[in-house]
């Protein structure tokens, strides 16, 4: 098999997402895996990158208090330009597996980095 000249970065944050209900967790933070379990990685020659551990999801929201989990999307976002800017250094393209289009912050925060993003939201 060829050397993979893509990397997988698995972002699987559900951080900037309303519940579905009532003390449920929306379940787009599982993509990754579903396309893991699907064979993605050997369907595409790509290497891994790894995974960013997002921040728990807190579903609890007041109005007044802001954006939901703000500071967490804040945090994880700079993680991710991070760890981006750490991968692209291998001069390998990057697709980024993410939860919902709140991981996109982190994509665009380094104006050199250029990601294929795919969001379940």
């Amino acid at each position: 098999m060829t050397e993979p000249n893509v990397l997988v970065l698995d972002a699987p944050s559900n951080l900037g997402l309303n519940p579905p209900e009532e003390g449920s967790t929306p379940g787009c933070y599982k993509l990754p895996w579903a396309l893991h379990d699907r064979n993605l990685m050997d369907l595409i020659n790509a290497g891994d990158a790894g995974s960013l551990v997002p921040p728990r999801y807190l579903a609890h929201w007041e109005p007044g208090e802001g954006d939901r989990n703000a500071e967490s999307i804040a945090n994880y976002s700079v993680e991710l330009a991070d760890r981006l800017i750490e991968t692209i250094q291998t001069e390998q393209q990057v697709l980024v597996l993410g939860g919902d289009c709140s991981i996109l912050i982190g994509n665009m925060l380094h104006s050199n980095v250029v990601v294929a993003s795919v969001s379940s939201s």
